[in-house]
């Protein structure tokens, strides 16, 4: 038996809001899937204007957003 909430069954309450929230969960018609990209920079770890690192975001090639349901 799984005691978990999100597994359904255990918490009357949980139970009610996926039922509800359920309609907002679904991916949208012009969604697209992003990977996010991490890269260090070389140098002092710590530094005043920064950290170490930069993030972005790029469009998965390849990998198209499932239709909705």
């Amino acid at each position: 038996m799984q005691s978990h909430p999100g597994h359904g069954g255990v918490d009357v309450r949980y139970d009610e809001l996926t039922l509800l929230l359920a309609s907002h969960r679904q991916v949208p018609a012009g969604a697209r899937r992003l990977v996010g990209e991490l890269r260090f920079v070389a140098g002092a770890r710590y530094r005043v204007d920064g950290p170490d690192y930069w993030f972005r975001w790029r469009p998965a090639i390849g990998r198209q957003a499932p239709p909705p349901a």
